[in-house]
């Protein structure tokens, strides 16, 4: 099974003490010990680049991943496209790629967050612009997607986190913010096998 990881400075490790404490480590590693028990072998491979967005995650997914085949891509741009007026441009073309590449591909759209959009979105009870636009795409394309936002937010409610224990500069996980992410994305994918 070949899982690749597309996305911006939170794919990337930033916020995390260490590569190994990074969300799509964790996730590599949940997903590894899930699958080796039904005798599958798993491989990953992170492209990600801080401070890009989908527009250009979009000219880079082909060559950095779909060229190395792809069982599950998995998308993170939602932060960086907060303030991209051409968010669906950018995540419709990296579907329409990925699935030129190979139909049969699965994708999932994963929408992490920021305290700003904490704060001015989800605490508010509305989407963050990102988050509507890659909605829109995957609603479209019928795309997986693992919505973090208001899952951090009920934590942070809860007083399960702080905005500084979760996040490392408001915007960058710190170790605890990647496990959490980690944990929703390992038991969506894990759930649908």
């Amino acid at each position: 099974v070949k899982i690749r990881f597309l996305g911006g400075s939170i794919s990337q490790v930033t916020g995390a003490t260490a590569p190994d404490k990074a969300y799509w480590w964790l996730t590599k590693q949940a997903l590894s010990a899930a699958l080796h028990p039904r005798g599958d072998d798993s491989q990953y491979i992170l492209a990600a680049v801080g401070g890009t967005n989908s527009v250009y995650g979009a000219y880079r997914v082909g060559v950095q991943l779909l060229d190395k085949n792809i069982d599950l891509l998995i998308v993170e741009f939602a932060v960086n496209d907060d303030s991209n007026k051409r968010a669906v441009d950018g995540m419709e073309g990296i579907v329409r790629q990925a699935l030129k590449r190979n139909p049969k591909m699965g994708i999932i759209f994963m929408y992490t967050t920021m305290s700003r959009l904490d704060r001015d979105d989800y605490a508010q009870g509305k989407l963050p612009a990102g988050v509507v636009a890659h909605h829109q795409v995957a609603e479209h394309y019928g795309i997986a997607e693992v919505h973090c936002g208001p899952l951090v937010n009920n934590a942070i409610q809860a007083n399960q986190f702080t905005t500084a224990t979760f996040y490392k500069d408001g915007v960058h996980p710190t170790n605890a913010g990647h496990a959490f992410y980690a944990g929703l994305l390992s038991r969506a994918i894990i759930g649908s096998l």
